[in-house]
């Protein structure tokens, strides 16, 4: 069996709403395949614009300490 057969063969099988989601799917993988052949850095990530690309930096001692300003409210 082919693997165009056996993909259509399950593809036919799937609810309409799950058919879309294979389409979108196919799509996104064919969208990612075109930029990696053109040399496009994956920007597929939390932090479209690295803004902690570097590293966070410094963090103080106290960061997970109760804020005083909610006091009141704890």
């Amino acid at each position: 069996m082919s693997y165009d057969t056996l993909v259509r063969d399950i593809f036919e099988t799937l609810p309409s709403e799950e058919q879309v989601e294979v389409i979108d799917f196919m799509l996104f993988l064919k969208k990612r395949k075109e930029k990696q052949s053109m040399g496009v850095k994956n920007t597929d990530h939390i932090f479209p614009f690295d803004c902690f690309a570097g590293g966070l930096g410094y963090i103080s001692d106290d960061f997970d300490e109760p804020l005083a300003d909610f006091e009141e409210y704890m």
